[in-house]
Order: C-alpha cells, then structure tokens, then sequence
C-alpha cells in the first residue's frame, strides 16, 4: 500500500496480543476520534450477548500512522496468514475492519470481504450529522437556547444538510477529477472550498474559472480531454445529487464549517461558547445518536457475518 510501510514484527507482536487478549472480536477503525462512534454500535449489539471486544485505532497497531492505508496492510497480513478468524489454545478471534467510504467507489478501489465494511456515506461524520439531534447539539455546543437554533436551522435537518452540500457541488466536481487523476492538487478532499469565499458564499466565477485552468495545466490532458472528463464527473455528481444522495461524495468534517458559520448567525450580537465549538458540536452530535436505529444496520449486519465464524 502507498505510503505505509509493512512491519511483520510489530503485526506478528500485535496478532499475539490478539490472541492472548480477553476479547473475543477486534475491531478496527482508522482514527481515534471515531472510537465512541463505532464503540456505540459494538455496544448495543455486542454486549447483550456477552461478546468482548476492543475497538482499535489504526495507530495503535504498529506505533506508526494512522488511517484507512495503514488498517488495509494490516488487514493484508492477517489475510495472508489466515488469521481474520484465529484459534488459539481453544479460543476463537475474529478481526473486523471499519473504513470511511470517501469516493474510493467511484475509483472501483473498495476491498470486498466480509471482515471489511464501508461507510455508505463519504465518512463517519456525514452519520453523526444526518442521524444525530442537530438542535439539541447545537444549542448545548454553542452554549444558545434551543427556539433560536431551531429557529436558525429551519426547515430541518435534512433541508440543512442538503443546502450546505449544494452549495460546495462544484468544489467536489473539482476534488473529484483531481482524485481520479491522481494529481497532487491543491482542489482536494483535505480542505474546505477554494472557490466560495465563505461556508454560504456563492460561488466567486473568477476563482472557479482560475482553477479549473490551473487543472488543465496540471492534468497532462489536451484541452478536448480535460473537458471531456470533467463533463463525465460532473454528470456522475448531478445525477448523485439528483437522487437525495449528496452524503455519499460530500465529506462530512465539512458540515461543521456550515453549522459553525449557522450559529455565529444565530447568536449575532448574543455572546455564545466559541472557543473549540466545531469540535464541540461533533461531540454533542455523537452524544446524540441512538445506536439502536435503523441506520446502523449496514454496519452490524458486518459484526453479525464476523460473529457468526466466532460460534
């Protein structure tokens, strides 16, 4: 894997502890700011059963970097020494592995495995925002009474949600061509719009046209090429949008700089709690969540195939 370095004897030191540990079923996830997440829907599904098991971060495996790269190498070695379900001295573990989707889709890159399961969305983020109480959050977040929040995000979650991602569609159309390219771009998922100046600024025409020929330098495609794919990627995100389904390209770390521009709005002249306040809001949004919806199907559906191999 690009980037990450295989290191048998720390993987081989790890699958040890694996073996030797109390838990029944290791869980993997790319970051640790995603671990009262998943830990949520382990738990309701998991512990009524009696099923031990230990959420891992992808830096905890070797000492080294973190993030999706980094859990498929080692998802590689433990496929390569058969140990996605280990016995050891009579005990069964089994290894399961959560991966934000990103567009990695849209690039055919996604692993097929039953110990491997995707995000339907972009990321983790885009649950926490669709599924979590966003006024209530946001009120305790920002420190502001509910009526004004509820007020500030009308007509609703979903309506807000859909607006935001809307309003960023031609900096993704961008991201897009510069992932499917593999170019080393500054138009990328890593940071927020280029070409609207502000979360609910429109987009400004002169940045927008400045990058998309700055692409085109870039690209190593004639200009008949460049406009060729480009035409391709915007049909793909049009038709995406078209269908209500804009959490599956929009990243979901983007909501808060929307939700954090919203409450600023909200609060104008009124003093309100700032000071870390995306972080916040992401904290109170997960506090939120009811791990025993619907929504969390896909992924225990995926703990329920690893189980069932643990019997």
């Amino acid at each position: 894997m690009n980037g990450v370095r295989l290191t048998h004897t720390s993987y081989a030191s790890f699958r040890r502890r694996m073996q030797l540990s109390e838990a029944r079923l290791f869980v993997f996830v790319e970051g640790w700011t995603e671990r009262y997440f998943y830990d949520g829907i382990c738990n309701s599904l998991l512990s009524p059963r009696g099923i031990k098991y230990q959420l891992c971060p992808a830096h905890e495996i070797s000492g080294q970097g973190g993030g999706k790269q980094a859990l498929l190498v080692f998802y590689e070695y433990l496929d390569a020494s058969r140990s996605l379900i280990d016995e050891f001295k009579g005990k069964r573990t089994g290894a399961i592995f959560f991966l934000d989707k990103d567009i990695d889709d849209l690039l055919n890159r996604c692993k097929s495995s039953e110990h491997i399961v995707y995000t339907e969305y972009y990321e983790v983020e885009n649950y926490v925002v669709a599924y979590g109480d966003l006024v209530e959050s946001t009120a305790a977040a920002a420190a502001l009474d509910r009526e004004s929040v509820r007020r500030g995000l009308a007509p609703g979650s979903d309506s807000w949600r859909r607006d935001a991602a809307a309003n960023w569609k031609e900096w993704i159309k961008l991201c897009i061509f510069t992932q499917t390219r593999k170019m080393n771009h500054l138009c990328n998922y890593k940071v927020c719009s280029r070409i609207n100046p502000a979360p609910y600024a429109p987009i400004d025409r002169t940045l927008h046209a400045n990058w998309l020929a700055d692409l085109e330098r870039h690209s190593s495609l004639t200009s008949i090429g460049f406009k060729r794919v480009l035409r391709r990627i915007s049909r793909t995100v049009e038709r995406i949008y078209d269908e209500n389904n804009h959490d599956l390209v929009f990243k979901g770390k983007w909501y808060f700089e929307f939700l954090a521009e919203s409450v600023r709005r909200i609060a104008g002249s009124r003093p309100y709690n700032s000071n870390g306040l995306e972080d916040r809001l992401l904290a109170c949004l997960q506090q939120s969540l009811n791990f025993q919806d619907t929504w969390t199907g896909r992924f225990k559906d995926g703990l329920e195939r690893v189980v069932t191999q643990l019997r």
